[in-house]
């Protein structure tokens, strides 16, 4: 019984070591979209960050800039939505730098609409609406 859990500890102890370790080496990106004046802004970067933490310390300062601007904020776990009225608001979020937000490139390097790589992947070229248009 003993040895189960003495494994059991330094099971637990080496994965939450590779965790931090895999965690520091990676690099956080500050991402942001929104909508301004009834226009939409897609996702861009803000910033780069050596840590987490480093990135969620900026978030937060982004947040606040945004707040004193007059912004609502919502604070989730993972990221932060600012809104000032119906036509404008803003998302805040860090991803690890392995994750982009805007969705896959193409083959000719830009990147592919929704409809565009729903289509590639189920070969449908119909896109069926559900309301009348």
């Amino acid at each position: 019984m003993m040895r189960l859990r003495r494994a059991s500890v330094i099971a637990v102890l080496s994965s939450l070591a590779w965790a931090l370790t895999a965690s520091a080496e990676r690099a956080w990106i500050l991402w942001s979209q929104g909508v301004r004046n009834k226009t939409a802004i897609d996702w861009f970067t803000i910033g780069a960050y050596p840590s987490f933490n480093q990135c969620r310390t900026a978030l937060k300062k982004a947040a606040d800039n945004l707040q004193n601007s007059g912004y609502e904020l919502v604070d989730t776990a993972e990221s932060i939505t600012a809104i000032k009225d119906n036509d404008n608001f803003t998302g805040l979020t860090c991803l690890p730098d392995t994750v982009d937000p805007r969705g896959p490139k193409g083959s000719d390097g830009r990147r592919q609409s929704p409809r565009r790589a729903l289509r590639r992947r189920t070969g449908c070229a119909t896109v069926w609406r559900l309301t009348p248009a």
